[in-house]
């Protein structure tokens, strides 16, 4: 499971929870789940990943995607770079 540490500044700072952030327009969860995946928490853009799965639930005005999505290969925490909104893996 791929979890990063938010910085203190940001929402929810210097807590743990997976990356995520809202959709470009008419881009999918699982494209939006795996592009914040690599811009937030590191991981590979180019990435492959051999399996995506999505669940949606809707609060209010608020509609949150959970997408659990597979790497093709091993993950490697030394690998990962981080943007200004992680302090950790």
């Amino acid at each position: 499971m791929l979890l990063q540490l938010r910085v203190g500044w940001s929402h929810h700072g210097g807590t743990w929870g997976t990356p995520g952030g809202a959709l470009h327009p008419a881009e999918s969860a699982a494209d939006g789940a795996l592009r914040e995946a690599g811009g937030g928490a590191g991981a590979a853009p180019g990435r492959t990943w051999c399996s995506a799965r999505s669940r949606s639930t809707t609060t209010g005005d608020w509609r949150y995607t959970t997408v659990l999505a597979t790497p093709a290969g091993p993950l490697d925490a030394a690998d990962l770079v981080l943007s200004d909104e992680s302090a950790g893996v």
